[in-house]
């Protein structure tokens, strides 16, 4: 019995300490579909001695996987796939492998000679950032490419911010809301999103994309108009001190509750791990909603009772909630609603 015990845990502890027992996934948010003046190749660098493997997994524009398949690379070597050499339609990427010393990078070369290239990336997020530096000569067009890769589609609030100087100033510029498929992804820039193409170029400094759950990553892509110089960095997931637990019940009200959030640099969370909760109705009252209420389920009941469609004035409210989940209110104000 000691030595049938003495194996077991040899071989659990093996697998818990064994780096190369665990699958690792990364990620390709972007593949150039279709494109013809556009070639997308996947850098694989092997640190290890030996012989490394991995699956490299592709989804057309829909979702859809469209190529899933093992590769190899030579211990102390580097391989070069081009992307679209294995399916033309390929728009997003996954990369599974189990050895530690395999790094992956994705590069893009336009026929006008721009090459841009970035580490795949490992994490996925909620809420994420798109950055932008500003070079006079190279930087004349600005956007982003974001893919979905979790298991459900995602509604995704996208906030363009900028117009600061001299580091303050800065505001929501314009919002926009999207629903990103499974393994999709959605790409533009100010020259073709309706959202972003009446913005001041130059006041741009960067987009948030904000949805409900752990699944997003992108690119932030800008460069000149002749594709010659190119500036591609991946999207950073945006941390926030306040993690804030929101009822909105009708479009306009989650979008104000959006626009509240980005402003105030707070992230949207579930009820248990919130630090409080943000509530947005519209009424023609003068305070609708009550101190305080016995749960959570309560304030949302009443919250659905407003006239959120068509009531005259925007109504914040913040609400503390204690570990049984009663909730009293913190702060109350109102506006009118445009």
């Amino acid at each position: 019995m000691k030595k049938i015990l003495a194996i077991f845990l040899y071989v659990v502890v093996t697998a818990i300490f064994c780096g190369n027992a665990f699958a690792l996934d990364t990620y390709i948010p972007h593949i150039t579909t279709g494109g013809n003046d556009w070639t997308d190749y996947l850098q694989v660098n092997n640190n290890a001695s030996s012989t490394a493997t991995f699956i490299l997994t592709l989804y057309g524009s829909t979702g859809a996987q469209i190529y899933s398949h093992s590769h190899s690379v030579g211990g102390h070597s580097r391989s070069q796939i081009e992307l679209k050499a294995l399916n033309s339609s390929a728009a997003t990427g996954k990369i599974t492998y189990t050895d530690a010393g395999l790094v992956f990078r994705v590069s893009y070369e336009s026929l006008a000679g721009g090459v841009a290239e970035f580490k795949t990336i490992d994490t996925l997020g909620s809420n994420i950032g798109f950055y932008f530096s500003d070079f006079t000569t190279l930087v004349q067009w600005k956007g982003a490419a974001i893919a979905n890769m979790g298991t459900t589609s995602a509604g995704v609030t996208f906030y363009a911010l900028g117009g600061s100087s001299g580091g303050s100033g800065g505001s929501i510029l314009a919002t926009h809301t999207e629903t990103i498929a499974p393994k999709a992804k959605l790409i533009g820039n100010n020259l073709n999103f309706s959202w972003l193409s009446g913005l001041d170029l130059n006041n741009i400094e960067s987009i948030v994309a904000v949805t409900d759950s752990s699944s997003l990553c992108g690119i932030a892509i800008s460069g000149d108009m002749a594709l010659s110089r190119l500036l591609f960095t991946p999207a950073t997931p945006v941390s926030y001190a306040q993690c804030l637990y929101v009822i909105a019940p009708s479009v306009s009200t989650s979008m104000e509750a959006g626009s509240i959030m980005a402003s105030n640099g707070w992230a949207r969370c579930k009820i248990k791990t919130s630090n409080a909760i943000l509530v947005v109705v519209r009424s023609m009252l003068f305070d609708p909603l009550n101190y305080s209420y016995e749960s959570v389920f309560e304030l949302q009941e009443d919250a659905d009772m407003q006239l959120n469609i068509v009531g005259q004035n925007f109504h914040i409210y913040i609400y503390s909630v204690d570990d049984d989940l009663r909730v009293t209110q913190l702060s109350h104000a109102s506006y009118k609603a445009d």
